[in-house]
This record gives structure tokens, C-alpha cells and sequence, in this order.
């Protein structure tokens, strides 16, 4: 509601309103839209998304919150998700909470449902152990690898594939994906401001991510899996 409330009022206000939303604008992912675009992958039939943090968050005013990592990180992922896929049509989703420093969920998976393709977020805060992250695309013609942190990290491992060929096989630096992502956006805000146009992170669109979001909270409270057009609509 607030969301929706604050849309509604920069609804015309002659400065633009976005939201900062960097995760699609890591150079790998743009990598993966560009070749997602030229039906190299054919038909995505999986997309994975995984974090997990061997801590509690950076910021101490999380560990407070009613809700945890789905909406404080995982929210990152489904607009990724959505970023490449679009909308999706039903949500079924499991939280847990496995961290005692933090009162919200600290383990979350998600599942979303598109006419030909699943999306699964898994994605934790442990209070120790192993970290982890990485990201699956298995298409009909192509796939996507990437080992690695999708948040801020020292090495990460990037491939494609079609068939029989490594398309692409490169070691990357996640932290400088991380910085990069944020010169893209605001490249991106800035080009939109200089030219009047709304920026592809407009606040509208980001209620849909939202919407996604907490649709996945429902689901994971009623233990159902649910379809999104009323939380949608809402949005």
C-alpha cells in the first residue's frame, strides 16, 4: 500500500522517479538478456537463482525486522527474474527461520511458474558455515553457468553453452560486477533524465516485482500454491 501510495503521488511530478534496482545490470546478466533476446538459449525451461550469506545482514536494523531475507534480498532476484522473463502466473513458496540472531525468515525458496519455464530463488542468511551463490539457465539449444556470489565476492565463474560448445568460459570478479551494475543504472537514469524518457526501473514497474514478492509470502503462509493476478491487479 505504501508503495502504490507513493507511485500514485510522483504520478506527473516533473522530475523523474526510480528505483534503484542494480541486480539485472550485473554485466554477466546483461550478457545473458542480450543472448536470451537472440533465442540462443531457445526455450528457458529452468531458471535458478542461489545466495546464501554465512551471517546475519550487514545492517543491524534487519535483524529487527518482521521480514527477513526474502524481502531484504531475495526481492533482488525475482526482479531479475522479471527483468528476463516477464510476469509470471503462480507462486509456491517455503521460509524458514534457521538464524536466531534475526527475527524475520532466514531461509527462503521461492518457485515461480511461467507457461514453459520454472523459476526457483533458494537463498539464506546462515548464522555460520559455508557461503554460497549461482545462477542456472538450462534452455532448449543453450545454458548458463555461473558459480559464484550474486552479491559481492572476490572470484566467480561465468559460462555458456550450447550444446556440445562452451560459448563463453571467463573468471569474474564480483565485486567489480557489483560497482559496474551501478554505473549501468545510473548511466541509464541519467540518459533518461537528459532525454525525457522513463527509465526502465520506473517506480510502476517495480510494484510488480513487489507484487511477485509478497505474493510469495501468501503462498508460503498458506501453504498453496497461488496464482499472481490479484496481487497483480493490486499492484
Amino acid at each position: 500500500d505504501d508503495a502504490r501510495a507513493l507511485v500514485a503521488e510522483m504520478d506527473g511530478y516533473p522530475t523523474m522517479f526510480a528505483v534503484h534496482e542494480n541486480h539485472p545490470y550485473r554485466p554477466w546478466f546483461q550478457q545473458v538478456m542480450s543472448l536470451h533476446r537472440e533465442g540462443f538459449f531457445g526455450v528457458p525451461r529452468l531458471l535458478r537463482f542461489d545466495q546464501y550469506d554465512a551471517t546475519e545482514p550487514p545492517e543491524v536494523y534487519k535483524n529487527e525486522a518482521a521480514l527477513g531475507v526474502l524481502i531484504e534480498y531475495g526481492t533482488h532476484l525475482v526482479d531479475m527474474a522479471l527483468t528476463l522473463l516477464g510476469t509470471p502466473s503462480r507462486t509456491y513458496a517455503r521460509l524458514h527461520r534457521i538464524n536466531p540472531r534475526t527475527k524475520g525468515e532466514t531461509m527462503a525458496l521461492v518457485v515461480y511458474e511461467y507457461p514453459e519455464t520454472t523459476v526457483a530463488i533458494d537463498i539464506g542468511w546462515k548464522p555460520g558455515g559455508l557461503a554460497r551463490g549461482g545462477f542456472v539457465l538450462e534452455g532448449d539449444r543453450g545454458a548458463v553457468l555461473y558459480e559464484g556470489t550474486m552479491a559481492r565476492g572476490a572470484s566467480s565463474r561465468f559460462r555458456v553453452t550450447q550444446g556440445e560448445t562452451v560459448v563463453v568460459d571467463e573468471t569474474r570478479s564480483p565485486y567489480d560486477d557489483y560497482v559496474e551494475s551501478f554505473y549501468r543504472l545510473e548511466r541509464e537514469f541519467t540518459d533518461c533524465m537528459l532525454e525525457g524518457r522513463q527509465p526502465f526501473q520506473s517506480g510502476r514497474r517495480n510494484l510488480r516485482t513487489l507484487a511477485a514478492t509478497f505474493a510469495a509470502y501468501e503462498a508460503a503462509a498458506r501453504g498453496e500454491v497461488l496464482a499472481l493476478d490479484a496481487f497483480l491487479s493490486a499492484a
